[in-house]
């Protein structure tokens, strides 16, 4: 009956967006602000706090160039080096580059980050169908990973684009000696055991983007939305692991009053269409053009906010978010236009399909209903909280979040501090 109910709301949203709040209005309004030109750089520290996960601590450098202006304040180039640094002794390090006018005719993303993760958390599959307990270290394993991206993207008509590209991925992971989840699915053959140690896996990629936001990185309003099919071949490990996913996501920014308040809100489906996908690439939710490097299962700061990172991980997965974004100052201070925001949120997930169903409850057979629970699907999980943004320039988004999942078995609390909007 809560499944419905939730599900309800998610519907009425929609509808609600569509038609008391059309966003036909007029074409984007004017920037008052001063018109940037050339390049800009600007280095930004990051600190977040996620229960189960601990400190992070890093820093993003990001440069943007506005080139004559004409399109501001959205940008022909960026170029983002990060790096981060977590107390669950963990650190990754990235660079990033976007081209709006690459060869003319198409827009360019490049990106590459190499990310070490010595108690990586692993919460085992399909949502509510694990059992989780208290024992941190029960949950981890060593996982070390490459992940690159090589990106293109043509306009065929007007806000409509065409994309297509290269995913690279490279695993090396070392479980843990003694008692862990990770070993009970491996021995109870929820895992594959020609998967414990990772591999390489290639994923070409291709899409439809709309594209109809008035500020790439604030918008007000319009839409963004893709759809994608992306094929891993079995190039270079031969085990068996070819297969298709297709994902798609929904975005609509309305905005209610004077550019100062917006309802925006997010829809994301992800699903193994065909074949068998490798348990570590399970939780990766995948994109175009991502300002994020290492999005993975739903839950952290990133999909549902609030609930244990990689919480949420099935075959299929479908997350949500609803959320007002209010603007009640705007000031010059030196050479920045600076934005204060607040948003309230409220986020849903689920897995909707199962992985490896069979053998989760041949497991529960034999006795193993600590790590299983008895139920043939996962349920909703839900969170609510509040954030705040600094926003310079309508580039640089400063962002704080803190989030609350409605059901305790999905944790307690998450604080983050970062860049960027959600969505």
């Amino acid at each position: 009956m809560k499944n419905k109910i939730y599900l309800l709301i998610l519907l009425f949203s929609c509808l609600l967006s569509n038609n008391i709040f059309p966003n036909n209005v007029q074409k984007n309004d004017s920037v008052n602000e001063n018109i940037k030109t050339g390049w800009s750089f600007l280095p930004i520290p990051m600190f977040s706090y996620t229960s189960g996960v601990g400190l992070t601590f890093g820093l993003n450098m990001q440069m943007y160039n506005y080139g004559d202006g004409k399109i501001y304040p959205n940008l022909y180039n960026l170029i983002l080096v990060q790096g981060e640094y977590v107390t669950s002794n963990a650190g990754s390090g990235r660079v990033f580059f976007y081209s709006g006018k690459f060869l003319k005719y198409f827009e360019f993303v490049a990106d590459a980050g190499y990310f070490v993760e010595k108690n990586y958390q692993f919460r085992g599959f399909n949502g509510f169908m694990s059992v989780l307990g208290n024992e941190s270290s029960y949950y981890t394993f060593s996982r070390n990973h490459f992940a690159g991206f090589l990106e293109l993207y043509k306009p065929v008509y007007k806000d409509l684009k065409i994309a297509a590209g290269i995913e690279m991925f490279s695993f090396d992971i070392k479980p843990k000696e003694g008692e862990s989840l990770f070993a009970d699915y491996v021995s109870e053959g929820i895992i594959d055991e020609n998967q414990i140690n990772g591999g390489n896996n290639m994923y070409f990629k291709l899409g439809l983007i709309y594209d109809s936001r008035d500020v790439k990185k604030v918008p007000s309003k319009g839409m963004y939305s893709f759809a994608s099919i992306m094929y891993s071949p079995d190039f270079f490990d031969k085990r068996n692991l070819s297969h298709l996913i297709f994902t798609a996501q929904h975005s609509h920014f309305i905005n209610l009053w004077k550019r100062k308040l917006q309802f925006a809100y997010r829809l994301v489906y992800q699903g193994v269409i065909a074949g068998d996908c490798p348990f570590y690439l399970l939780p990766r939710m995948h994109s175009f053009n991502q300002s994020r490097s290492n999005v993975e299962g739903v839950g952290g700061a990133y999909t549902v906010r609030g609930i244990d990172l990689v919480r949420i991980v099935g075959n299929s997965v479908f997350y949500s978010n609803f959320e007002f974004r209010y603007t009640p100052f705007s000031f010059r201070l030196w050479i920045w236009d600076v934005d204060l925001c607040v948003n309230l949120f409220f986020d849903m997930g689920l897995a909707v399909s199962p992985y490896h169903k069979e053998q989760m409850f041949n497991a529960l057979e034999n006795g193993r209903s600590d790590i299983i629970y008895n139920t043939n699907n996962d349920a909703i999980h839900s969170s609510y909280g509040i954030g705040g943004k600094i926003i310079l320039n309508k580039t640089t988004v400063l962002s704080g979040e803190i989030g609350f999942p409605v059901d305790k078995r999905d944790r307690e609390f998450g604080v983050f501090f970062g860049v960027d909007f959600l969505f």
